[in-house]
Formats: structure tokens, sequence, C-alpha cells
């Protein structure tokens, strides 16, 4: 005889089994489906693509159990919600894991290295972002959401001494681009936008000099009652990538590598660094907060023929951001 408290767990643990399986399995293959649609969806979808990287873990478990509680219960259904589970498991796995492939070796050569950080409403530590500048010898540097009091404390904290060539917008929310080499202001489509500010920088290898398009990018945050204006800055960056230019884009994309306008972006020709150097898992956001940094929103990207070469992350007082860096090695035509 089977005694009576065993009898009854039984039915409880294939409930337990069942509700796990459902509650893991359902919201992650919903979600994996949401990330196959070639667009951005609207609201929450936006926001909710962003845990992409992470369903891999509950997807697993639903698979788990729901085999389990089909060979159980013979339900169909757990049946058809293990094979879901299966095939959006072998999708996760195909969008994250080449995240986190080692980069290439290091070729010789010169590069260039580029920083860019969000200064959260202009409360980032203006020493703490010089500081950065100099130890890792900084030639481009993105500063997003400034006003005119930060740019002046850079100015204090001796960046003009690292970066002489400036173009700022010392406005609420404003940009600015800060190098070592000569640089020239580009105008963009519209109305002056703090969105994108672009400059074309003269960069110098041995005798040569090598124009870059340079891009401070800026895209409004996807909240729910932003996320026309998200689409809006979105493709106004996609618009002013110029295909076929030697170009770099860094700065706050407010998107990650599961947003669909991003890998329109990506498709034009430029190459995220932290992709390239395996590290596009690393979270740049939120730092500081409540909840541990989940979202990789801050990016550098560059044309074909200024490849990444090293990547990296810091972190500056005062910003919910991480700083992004770079290093792009020259052409050498």
């Amino acid at each position: 005889m089977v005694p009576a408290v065993t009898q009854e767990r039984r039915p409880r643990r294939l409930g337990f089994l069942m509700a796990a399986a459902l509650v893991l399995g359902l919201p992650a293959v919903l979600l994996t489906l949401v990330r196959l649609v070639p667009a951005d969806l609207g609201t929450p979808w936006i926001q909710l693509v962003t845990f992409t990287p992470y369903l891999a873990l509950p997807l697993g478990g639903a698979l788990v159990g729901a085999w389990v509680a089909f060979r159980r219960s013979g339900h169909r259904f757990f049946r058809v919600l293990a094979a879901a589970c299966a095939c959006a498991l072998v999708l996760q796995l195909f969008w994250v894991v080449p995240r986190l492939l080692p980069p290439q070796p290091e070729p010789a050569g010169p590069s260039l290295t580029v920083m860019s950080i969000n200064a959260r409403d202009a409360k980032a530590s203006p020493a703490d972002i010089v500081a950065a500048v100099r130890r890792h010898k900084v030639d481009v540097l993105v500063v997003v959401d400034l006003n005119r009091y930060l740019a002046r404390d850079l100015q204090k904290a001796g960046l003009g001494r690292e970066l002489p060539q400036s173009d700022v917008r010392r406005v609420p929310g404003g940009s600015g681009l800060y190098s070592r080499f000569p640089m020239r202001p580009e105008s963009i489509p519209g109305p002056e936008d703090n969105s994108l500010r672009q400059a074309t920088i003269v960069l110098a290898n041995g005798a040569s000099e090598i124009p870059v398009l340079f891009s401070a990018v800026h895209i409004t945050s996807p909240r729910p009652q932003q996320v026309d204006e998200w689409s809006r800055t979105s493709a106004l960056v996609r618009g002013a990538s110029r295909p076929g230019t030697r170009a770099v884009m860094l700065g706050d994309f407010n998107s990650t590598l599961d947003h669909a306008g991003f890998r329109e972006l990506l498709a034009t020709g430029f190459t995220d660094a932290a992709s390239a150097a395996g590290q596009s898992l690393v979270p740049t956001w939120p730092i500081g907060a409540a909840v541990p940094p989940f979202a990789t929103i801050d990016h550098v990207l560059s044309s074909p023929d200024l490849r990444p070469i090293w990547y990296t992350t810091e972190i500056i007082g005062g910003s919910d951001h991480a700083a992004v860096l770079a290093r792009l090695s020259l052409p050498t035509d």
C-alpha cells in the first residue's frame, strides 16, 4: 500500500510543476516571438525586449518542467509547450552565444581611442571623466546629457589640455564632442536636436590625414510616454549614418542588440565594439541603482575600415551609465 500522504503529495507536486512550466515558459516564448518581428513594436515590448539575453535560463527550466509534466500527466499541451520552449531556447542561444565569443588578437599598427559617457543630467564627475581620458589616452570623447555648467567644469578639470578641440551644445540635455585632432562641425537635417551631433575630425596617421565623421548620439529613452520620440530619434540617427563614409557613432543609443532599429543601423555596415570584443552582455545601465545593471544601451559603432581592437567600460562618479571606451585600428591607405 502507498501511504495516503504520498498519494496526496504527487498531485500537488505535479500541479506545482505545471504551474512553474507555464509561468516560466509562456512569457519567455512570447518574448522570443516578439524578438523575431523585424520591427520595434510599441509598449511594453520595446522595454521588455531588453531582457532577451536573460531568457535562456527560464526557457531551460520551463522545457524540463513541461516535459516532465507531459510524461506524468499525459496532457498534450505540455508536450507542445516543451517543443515551443526548445525552439525558443535554440533561438536564444543562436542570438546570445556569439556575443560571448572571445575577440581576435589585437593587431599592431596605428589606432585611435574613443570614449563616451552619459553625464546623467550633467551630474557626472568632471574629475572622473578627465582622469579616464588621461588614463586611457583618449583621442575623441563624447559627453551627452550635459549643460554649460558641466562643460565649464570639464575645462576647469583640465579636459582642454588633453583634448583641445571641441564642439559643444551647452544646453540642458546637450552633447559635446572633444578631440585631440582638428575638428569641423557638421550640420544635420532639420532643427538642432540633442539626440545627434556630428563633426568631421581629421585624424593624423603618420604623414597621412584621415577625415572621419563622428556622431555623438543620445536617443530618447523608450519610456511608455516617450516611445514615439524614441522611434523618431532612432530614425534620425539611422538616417545620419551615411553608409560608405568613414564614421564612428558613439553615445547612449537607449537600444540593445535585440531592438530591431538598432540591428537595422548595424546592417548599414557598422560594427559594435562590445560585440567585437565578446563583451556585448556587459551592461552599461543602470549603474548605482537599486537593481543590478542589466541593459547594454551605450555603444561605440565604427565603419568597416575602423575596426575595433579593444573595448572596456568604466564607472564614472555621478552617472547612472558606465562609460564605454574602444580602440579602433586606423586604415593604412
